[in-house]
């Protein structure tokens, strides 16, 4: 393992095993690492798994085999109270349904991460203040999300995850039901922030021309993920 790197997959598999059907394995051996500020696509076909190695990243999923390390710990180690607070606080998500809070406003939803790890109400508020002016949303503090368009939603998403500064940021189509414009603008958020606060990103993505955007580019094919050249 690589000494520098702070998240790591080690020969990790993952099979599916429904009731009366024969197993699925989707992933199969694959090791995978990010070092800190490292900005990574992984492409694939729908249904390749892309998803399902995302998941098995951020702890959404524990492997079938193998091992998740984060800083030299052993992820599939922890127990559900420690995966917990470590989501909370070293990794940020973004999905492609932005899963905001319906009932809270756009301050109120980039605040929760804060007021979950223990943050007080006054300092999460500022941050929370701080982070909706980065992405543009200052004027917007107080909209509930069905007061806001699908690309404004999706920023609150963002902001959301970053608060704390997760030292990964893991982001699955995060474009893929915004227009090609509000898209592209998101994903230039996306880039913004990553460069301001340094949080290593790996985003999956179906679009070959926007993986081509990131610094490195990953594919799953049949289970087993290879690096691409950028050529």
């Amino acid at each position: 393992m690589d000494s520098q790197a702070i998240l790591i997959a080690s020969q990790v598999s993952k099979t599916f095993q429904k009731k009366g059907a024969a197993p699925i394995e989707v992933l199969k051996g694959v090791d995978f690492e990010v070092k800190a500020g490292e900005s990574i696509a992984i492409v694939g076909k729908s249904g390749s798994g892309k998803s399902t190695l995302l998941h098995l990243l951020g702890t959404l999923e524990q492997p079938s085999a193998g091992k998740v390390y984060f800083l030299g710990q052993d992820l599939t180690r922890f127990n559900e109270r420690r995966l917990a607070t470590f989501r909370n606080k070293e990794i940020g998500f973004v999905f492609q349904f932005h899963y905001l809070m319906v009932e809270f406003s756009a301050l109120e939803n980039v605040m929760m991460p804060a007021l979950i790890s223990g943050v007080a109400a006054r300092p999460a508020r500022e941050l929370a203040e701080s982070l909706l002016e980065k992405v543009g949303l200052a004027d917007r503090a107080t909209h509930k999300p069905s007061e806001l368009s699908g690309g404004e939603q999706q920023r609150v998403a963002i902001a959301r995850a970053l608060i704390l500064r997760p030292k990964v940021l893991l982001t699955d189509e995060m474009t893929g039901n915004l227009d090609p414009a509000t898209g592209a603008q998101v994903f230039e958020l996306i880039q913004k922030m990553h460069m301001e606060f340094g949080t290593a990103i790996i985003s999956v993505t179906h679009d070959d021309a926007l993986a081509r955007q990131y610094g490195k580019i990953y594919r799953l094919k049949e289970g087993r993920l290879a690096k691409e050249s950028r050529h």
